[in-house]
């Protein structure tokens, strides 16, 4: 007889027959286990007088039912079980979100017991089984409270938490393994970049120093650290040399960081400075565009100047003071002399040095990318980029805990001697894009044949191969027209700007100032939650009709959702979301547009709106856009993007334009759930 062993939510055994029965295992003896129906003390809705007498038993695995059942089987129940069962292994095999263990999951579910599964409650099964295996401390309030023990910071029984301690007022963590510190030594081409998503609240930033393997970095050392101060870095690379006396690297890949420059001379004067191109060409266009970008994006004649200058760190050290008068010379017979001036002069003041009485201009080794293409290393951090991004996929959250961040490292140690070993045994490195190779080769051969053509001429040479630059647009605020709708604001988690082509109808999306959160908390009464310092401005631009979701923020899934976004855009925080309920229920009574028949077409189903008004809908979305004055965007995959704004009555109007001067909320909608969107 077909039988499943399966787990209850609470990790006992049930034995499921396939015509329906569930049985609670109740004692063994040897090799009988024997069973009992999971009615065994009540009937179905909770009759003392129906106790099941059905009874069973296993010998060596083989099923029998000893005790005939007193009532009628229910496969849909049995189904439900195995399901939760499924979810509960898959949660603890894997690190996906609860949503897409779930979704995964139910494809196998028979559509006659998809009812009975309580997404929410699914949810919460899957991770408090994750925290009960991880066994996680409380999330420490403070520095001063944060005590880490020997589990999250032990690979193999050795400590991988090399130093914990104060830099004055600053808490540091250096994490790494005796072997990376090795190899740390014997690579002595390194990397460094910080990074802030994956951070701790308790922290400022994730350092990170790579060691270089061809064209990709490994990461051998990660610091926990608050501030951004040369001092702290200099400490840091202090206590690695303790660590290794014998640790003296010859180049440093490192972004614009004037901090992380000087501690790196410091700690090792003899050190050499790997520049980065993108970042010093991104510099570049950045202030072209802040004075020219309508210029710069519509002219390419323009366009083609700024890429000779940018040229100029494909030029020898020794020649590019030269050159740099070559140019300028040049420009003077342009049309563009006069905004050429202007950005030569910005250039010649942060790059090359003015030449005063008695002096030189300053030499550009921190930015000349020459001898790096010539031979044939990289020439950006793209390398180091791309890990920050894939730590963040890692984790599959913002801002996480320090003893998830602490187990994420500690993995990421044992891929990193993993790769390093792979790549001295020959193994390949990750393989780059073939578009990416033919232009690396078209540099270095040009570079090489430096020698042979006029400077100007091999300027142009490398201009050409640079082509065009993706361009950080600020779009100024429109007046609404029908070829020019308006725009709107939003607040979002993301500190990189992101920019793309605007095509079709478009929507910007920034920040809530923080004075205006601020005055909005300090009106409805709300707590604000943990804002953190040193955020920029992002604005995502996108199309309406195309663009969909790429991140969300996941709301907690407790029947709240709605109100736990709102929250969240409004206080950076889901805690107010009870506060919020009952501003907006309050709000709604005895106004005319509360009708249920004007509910209707909405975009989004209504779901209970009563008072209590638990599960919010559509009509509480209304009352949230006239109660704070906001707009509200919302994302379903069979409805598309639906807009409501404060001017709205019954729902929202294809032909209404946002209001730019209102703050807007994105969530997203996948027919019973609210999340909120941080990224399209």
């Amino acid at each position: 007889m077909k039988r499943h062993l399966i787990l209850s939510e609470k990790g006992k055994e049930m034995l499921d027959f396939p015509e329906g029965f569930l049985h609670w295992r109740k004692n063994s003896r040897g090799k009988r286990i024997y069973w009992r129906c999971i009615y065994y003390e009540a009937g179905k809705n909770g009759e003392r007088s129906c106790k099941c007498p059905g009874r069973a038993v296993t010998v060596d695995g083989q099923p029998k039912i000893t005790s005939a059942h007193n009532h009628l089987s229910d496969k849909n129940q049995s189904e439900l079980k195995r399901f939760q069962c499924k979810v509960q292994q898959e949660a603890m095999l894997t690190k996906d979100k609860p949503r897409a263990i779930i979704s995964t999951l139910l494809t196998s579910v028979k559509a006659e017991a998809r009812p009975a599964i309580r997404l929410s409650v699914v949810g919460r099964t899957i991770r408090k089984r994750r925290n009960i295996a991880n066994v996680e401390p409380a999330n420490p309030k403070s520095l001063r409270e944060l005590q880490i023990s020997a589990s999250f910071a032990t690979i193999n029984n050795e400590n991988c938490l090399k130093y914990d301690g104060w830099n004055g007022e600053e808490r540091i963590l250096i994490v790494s393994t005796n072997r990376c510190l090795d190899l740390l030594v014997a690579i002595p081409k390194w990397g460094c970049d910080a990074t802030y998503e994956v951070v701790p609240l308790l922290f400022g930033q994730l350092w990170i120093i790579y060691a270089r393997l061809a064209h990709t970095y490994a990461p051998m050392v990660f610091v926990l650290m608050n501030r951004k101060l040369e001092s702290s870095y200099r400490f840091v690379l202090e206590k690695l040399k303790k660590l290794r006396e014998k640790i003296s690297p010859l180049s440093i890949a490192v972004d614009f960081e004037k901090a992380e420059w000087n501690a790196f001379e410091a700690a090792f004067p003899r050190i050499k400075h790997s520049a980065c191109f993108f970042h010093f060409r991104q510099s570049l266009i950045r202030n072209i565009c802040s004075k020219n970008k309508v210029l710069y994006e519509s002219d390419d004649e323009f366009c083609n100047w700024t890429n000779l200058i940018a040229a100029l760190a494909f030029v020898p050290v020794k020649d590019v003071s030269e050159a740099f008068e070559i140019i300028r010379d040049h420009s003077e017979q342009s049309e563009y002399a006069e905004e050429l001036c202007l950005f030569l002069d910005y250039f010649e003041d942060t790059y090359v040095g003015r030449i005063k009485k008695g002096t030189e201009r300053k030499k550009p080794r921190k930015w000349s990318v020459h001898q790096l293409v010539k031979e044939n290393e990289p020439r950006t951090n793209n390398g180091i980029e791309s890990f920050n991004g894939q730590l963040l996929r890692t984790m599959a959250c913002s801002h996480p805990t320090v003893w998830k961040l602490l187990t994420a490292v500690l993995d990421e140690l044992v891929l990193a001697d993993q790769r390093v070993s792979s790549y001295w045994s020959g193994g390949s490195t990750s393989r780059r894009n073939n578009a990416y190779l033919q232009l690396s080769e078209r540099l270095r051969k040009t570079v090489q044949r430096y020698s042979t053509q006029p400077k100007i001429e091999y300027l142009k040479s490398i201009a050409h191969n640079l082509g065009g630059f993706l361009v950080e647009k600020k779009i100024e605020k429109l007046q609404p027209t029908v070829e020019k709708p308006k725009l709107a604001i939003f607040q979002s988690e993301e500190c990189q700007v992101v920019k793309e082509i605007r095509t079709g109808r478009t929507i910007i999306f920034e920040y809530l100032d923080q004075d205006l959160q601020d005055e909005l908390c300090l009106s409805f009464d709300l707590q604000v939650g943990v804002i953190r310092p040193g955020n920029r401005l992002r604005q995502i631009y996108f199309d309406s009709e195309r663009s969909k979701p790429k991140k969300l923020k996941h709301i907690e899934a407790d029947g709240n959702c709605l109100f736990r976004s709102l929250s969240y855009c409004i206080s950076s925080t889901e805690a107010n979301h009870g506060r919020l309920r009952h501003l907006i229920v309050e709000f709604v009574k005895n106004k005319i547009w509360r009708r249920k028949e004007s509910c209707a077409n909405m975009g989004i189903p209504a779901k209970g709106s009563s008072d209590v008004a638990k599960y919010g809908s559509t009509l509480h979305i209304i009352a949230a856009t006239k109660l704070f004055d906001v707009n509200i965007l919302t994302f379903n995959e069979d409805i598309g993007w639906t807009l409501y704004t404060p001017d709205v009555e019954t729902g929202p109007s294809p032909e209404l334009l946002q209001d730019a001067e209102k703050p807007t909320f994105a969530l997203s909608y996948n027919g019973s759930h609210f999340d909120v969107i941080l990224e399209i």
